[in-house]
């Protein structure tokens, strides 16, 4: 799930490993159209700070798009929408 392409343009974050069942899925449409990603499992309860670095750090390394799911805790996202430059929730 952490396989990163060379210069992601999207980076898919999610808020434990067990998202990734649905957010292969994003993966797998952008592997199809050739966009290069990057993926991680990153906690917004446990770990708040590194999910905001994440976004912070986002546009610096070349990432244009930030796909957030955090499963049942739709909240668990916010500390990446809130340092993003652009967001569209």
């Amino acid at each position: 799930m952490s396989k990163a392409t060379d210069k992601p343009l999207v980076g898919i974050i999610m808020g434990s490993k067990s998202d990734w069942e649905v957010m292969k899925n994003a993966s797998a449409v952008l592997t199809e159209f050739g966009v290069a990603h990057e993926s991680r499992a990153i906690s917004a309860h446990r770990s708040p700070d590194l999910v905001a670095d994440y976004a912070k750090g986002a546009e610096e390394r070349g990432l244009e798009v930030i796909i957030a799911a955090a499963g049942m805790a739709a909240a668990a996202t916010s500390p990446a929408t809130s340092r993003a430059t652009t967001c569209r929730a």
